[in-house]
């Protein structure tokens, strides 16, 4: 173990500008010094893998900065630079002593497993790529979506100020306009964030608070949608109708209280007299 660290060691301090050498002294090379490239190109790319497999530095319950992104992403671009060098550099190893190596089956079968550690730590970095990619998403979908309160806050009082007049009717419809148009925005990343949760399952508990502020967006927008004038005695007569169905509700509950608090009496009074005819002992006299 202790020689395959030297040997990478040494692999790794070796100058790139020398694999873009000609080998010109291939003519003299020996299976053996092939093989011993190959065994560092296959500890290289296996430690490529290993590292590819490593858990992203994420908390997935929390919001994450835009900083915190830009730094797990730059961590996996190296990643990425890194495997393409790697490409770049066996390609070139492998057309310089392909003879050789065509004619040892030992070199063939250690050109194989290279190959193969290779393509298993592209997929590996590629994947882990794309799971950023979801988190990234989820993430600036999320700092969107809870950045809309205020933004639907005016909306909201501005939709109801031009409802007051039929005069204001066409700002009206204009404002309209433009909340659909802010509301496709909010739907196109709330979806985002939906897929990203659905890929991603750790984003699940994010996802329960962002679905329930999309609904609170959504019920605003339904509201600034439905903004219409009316005139006055309308108006007095939508509120009257409200008033009247909460009172209607408030006098249901009172008298489904009174009802309860009287059958509450009635079973009290009920286990007194129960307790009462208990204690008495009434015995027959001659």
């Amino acid at each position: 173990m202790k020689v395959k660290c030297f040997i990478l060691a040494m692999w790794l301090l070796f100058p790139l500008s020398g694999w873009a050498q000609t080998y010109e002294d291939e003519a003299h090379i020996s299976p053996y010094e092939i093989e011993t490239r190959l065994l560092l190109f296959q500890e290289e790319v296996s430690q490529l893998y290993l590292r590819s497999n490593a858990k992203l530095n994420i908390d997935y319950n929390n919001p994450l900065m835009e900083g915190q992104l830009q730094s797990i992403s730059n961590d996996i671009g190296i990643l990425e630079k890194t495997i393409q060098s790697f490409g770049t550099r066996w390609d070139t190893y492998q057309q310089a002593v392909q003879t050789y190596i065509a004619a040892d089956d030992s070199l063939l079968n250690k050109v194989s497993e290279v190959q193969q550690l290779q393509q298993t730590a592209s997929e590996s970095i590629a994947a882990l790529r794309q799971s950023f990619d979801k988190i990234a998403e989820f993430s600036h979908a999320e700092v969107f979506l809870f950045s809309q309160d205020s933004a639907y806050s005016s909306l909201y009082n501005q939709a109801m100020e031009l409802s007051l007049l039929p005069q204001l009717a066409a700002q009206l419809d204009k404002l309209k306009a433009s909340e659909q148009l802010l509301f496709a925005d909010v739907q196109a990343q709330y979806n985002l964030a939906k897929q990203a949760a659905i890929d991603i399952p750790n984003l699940s508990e994010r996802m329960n608070r962002v679905e329930s502020k999309f609904i609170e967006l959504k019920v605003v927008s339904e509201k600034i949608q439905q903004a219409v004038y009316k005139p006055i005695i309308e108006r007095i007569k939508d509120w009257l109708i409200g008033f009247a169905a909460v009172a209607i509700l408030m006098m249901f509950f009172n008298m489904l209280m009174a009802r309860l608090n009287t059958l509450k009496k009635m079973r009290e009074q009920a286990k007194k007299l129960k307790d009462m005819a208990g204690g008495r002992q009434d015995y027959p006299t001659i």
